[in-house]
């Protein structure tokens, strides 16, 4: 459940207008786990929460402020990166 729900956390946010169709892997894999008897319903519920949380990690890790019409004049030196 976490393998999928990791990357599907990360386009979820990435990618607003796809996330009806986003949402059918992880159901996929939901509903493949508990046909088939192999996990409780409450290691897929955690390996759900996990996934997102590994997603939503690798969100905060990767974000940078966007600069938009005119913001860059906003932030100090212009929006230009501070000198090492």
């Amino acid at each position: 459940m976490t393998e999928v729900t990791a990357p599907v956390a990360v386009l979820w946010a990435r990618l607003p207008h796809w996330r009806l169709l986003l949402a059918l892997p992880v159901l996929a894999v939901a509903v493949g786990l508990f046909g088939a008897d192999d996990h409780f319903v409450g290691d897929m519920v955690a390996g759900a929460y996990l996934g997102a949380a590994c997603g939503i990690g690798i969100l905060a890790a990767t974000w940078r402020p966007a600069v938009r019409d005119g913001t860059a004049a906003a932030l100090p030196d212009g929006g230009r990166p501070a000198p090492e």
